[in-house]
């Protein structure tokens, strides 16, 4: 019965498409990770969540327009002080700059996505275009990339992709160390792999 509610979740099915029916399921994330990417003028940093498990409960409701799946509450929570930059400073300097101390969590949620076939037809598909936002110190903003990947597997929905954007969109000035002779540029890079699993 989860793997029918997860398939009706994606199939593009006519008659939901003419109703545009409403269709609820409740998630929890599992075998998830979040990874941010940034350059200074010194060195590259990598910044990795796994910690995930404030993400259950997640009641998911999507209407189906031919190929394309609008949803509704699609929200993934980043706890600000789960990422580890595989250095003390440099995970606090990145907690200070994205102001966890305000803003405890920071917020990926996913609008809609495209099919490029059936998922009865391809369960795995790549650069499916989509909709997302992110609030990030408590500015949010929206994009529009192709995911790189979209699974359907048994009970789970994966997804993964990455977004580039800019610290100063967030209004976050890009950290400095050593009273300004190391500077992190302004553009980072958020590469995720996030699986729903329905409950």
């Amino acid at each position: 019965m989860k793997y029918i509610g997860l398939f009706l979740l994606l199939l593009p099915i006519t008659l939901f498409a003419q109703k545009n029916e409403a269709l609820t399921n409740i998630f929890l994330i599992e075998d998830s990770e979040i990874i941010i990417l940034g350059t200074s003028n010194v060195i590259d940093y990598t910044c990795k969540l796994h910690d995930l498990s404030n993400n259950a409960n997640i009641r998911i409701s999507s209407k189906v327009y031919g190929h394309t799946i609008k949803l509704n509450n699609a929200v993934v929570k980043l706890k600000s002080s789960g990422f580890d930059c595989d250095h003390k400073k440099m995970t606090n300097d990145f907690f200070k700059a994205i102001k966890g101390d305000e803003f405890p969590e920071v917020l990926v949620e996913f609008h809609q996505f495209t099919l490029i076939h059936d998922v009865s037809i391809s369960p795995r598909q790549y650069k499916i275009p989509s909709k997302i936002s992110i609030q990030l110190a408590g500015v949010t903003n929206y994009y529009s990339p192709r995911l790189s990947s979209l699974s359907v597997k048994e009970n789970e929905l994966t997804f993964t992709g990455s977004v580039k954007l800019l610290m100063t969109d967030f209004e976050i000035d890009p950290p400095t160390a050593l009273m300004g002779a190391i500077k992190t540029a302004n553009e980072i890079q958020i590469k995720f792999r996030i699986t729903f699993k329905i409950k």
